[in-house]
């Protein structure tokens, strides 16, 4: 059984669509999944909360700044993996 990290589930594009966008697929399936696998309910619960950028202080950084931190983040871990 594979390894799983908090890089993987950054670019998985069907764990972004539940995290982002929500759609029942993806809920229904994540959700499944993580119920299932405690450990991997961990990590997945990390990843979220880079993608939500939740954290202590929410006023760091105004909204596009945020968004700009996501995308730069998400396009070096995709340029790592290619590596």
């Amino acid at each position: 059984m594979k390894k799983y990290d908090v890089n993987d589930f950054l670019v998985n594009e069907s764990f972004l669509d539940y995290v982002i966008n929500k759609s029942d697929t993806a809920v229904d399936y994540w959700d499944r999944t993580l119920r299932d696998d405690p450990k991997l309910a961990d990590i997945a619960e990390t990843a979220k909360k880079i993608i939500l950028f939740e954290n202590e202080d929410k006023s760091c950084l105004q909204q596009d700044e945020s968004e700009d931190l996501k995308k730069r983040i998400f396009y070096s871990i995709q340029k790592n993996r290619t590596i």
